[in-house]
């Protein structure tokens, strides 16, 4: 995958799990009358954000391990496969 993409599902993900923590913000601000909708909002939307720009690193690095293992293999039964042709 290019930076591009990996960027925009990295950021895709970003603004989901901001919109939840986002949300879970503001239900923790109306729980607590000390904290303004707008500020649990503000620091929901932003731990959110962090969250998912972590989670889709950590999902693309896992993605780029998966589809090098894969490779891998691939490349050594194909090599598996020649060297039992040129046996025979």
């Amino acid at each position: 995958m290019g930076d591009s993409e990996e960027n925009s599902f990295s950021n895709g993900l970003g603004i989901i799990v901001g919109i939840v923590g986002a949300i879970l913000g503001v239900g923790a601000a109306n729980n607590d009358p000390e904290i303004s909708a707008f500020g649990g909002f503000i620091v929901g939307g932003i731990i959110g954000y962090l969250g998912g720009w972590i989670v889709g690193k950590v999902l693309t690095f896992a993605l780029k391990v998966l589809i090098a293992i894969i490779s891998i293999i691939f490349i050594i039964y194909r090599v598996y496969r020649l060297l039992t042709f040129l046996a025979e």
